[in-house]
């Protein structure tokens, strides 16, 4: 079951969902078609049955953030990235989902839409209880979703090109109101307070 589940992962980043057969998984790990569908019966039982591997061992869980302070879900959301440069296909496969699902009749395309209505919500709302008062935590909480994507889009084409972490850490420091003392003992008693984030908010406060 473990080997059928890695090879999916393999092809989904090749080839994706629609691209995906399987045939092609059960030639990969070298045993019949009966056997890939005695573990999973249909194709889509294997997608969502990766989705959720994945989503567990990558602590993806956007309904624990829901629950945690501001400074904890900016944690748990750049951990992720460090989680993900352990495994390039990883990536590369959630990258293609994450297009491919856009399109309705994907059947992972409710599970991605909740996903992102759910991280957008929980940025959002630790955005608007630490930022200053002139911007718009829903537009940062976009913008800093853009920015996680794009950043591991760009990281696929140069590994050693960029400090995927780092940036959406600055992003993150830049709209913070650093004058508010709440907010600064509220990153100095999280995991946030890693020594790239505090780089960044002595750059910034000075």
């Amino acid at each position: 079951k473990k080997a059928i589940l890695d090879a999916t992962v393999d092809m989904i980043a090749e080839v994706g969902y629609h691209g995906l057969s399987m045939r092609d998984v059960a030639r990969r790990v070298g045993i019949s078609h009966p056997g890939v569908i005695y573990h999973f019966p249909s194709k889509e039982a294997l997608l969502m049955a990766v989705i959720e591997r994945y989503e567990d061992r990558s602590n993806f869980d956007v309904h624990a953030m829901r629950h945690m302070q501001p400074f904890e879900v900016f944690n748990a959301f750049t951990e992720l990235s460090t989680e993900l440069s352990s495994n390039p296909t990883i990536v590369e496969m959630e990258c293609m989902l994450s297009v491919e699902a856009s399109n309705e009749v994907h059947p992972a395309h409710d599970h991605f839409a909740a996903r992102f209505e759910g991280l957008q919500s929980v940025l959002t709302s630790a955005f608007s209880q630490l930022q200053a008062d002139e911007a718009d935590p829903k537009t940062l909480a976009h913008s800093l979703l853009a920015e996680w994507y794009g950043l591991h889009i760009q990281w696929l084409y140069n590994r050693d090109g960029g400090d995927v972490v780092g940036s959406l850490t600055n992003l993150i420091i830049n709209q913070v109101d650093l004058s508010n003392p709440k907010a600064l003992r509220a990153i100095m008693s999280s995991g946030f307070a890693s020594p790239s984030a505090m780089a960044a908010i002595e750059q910034v406060a000075g």
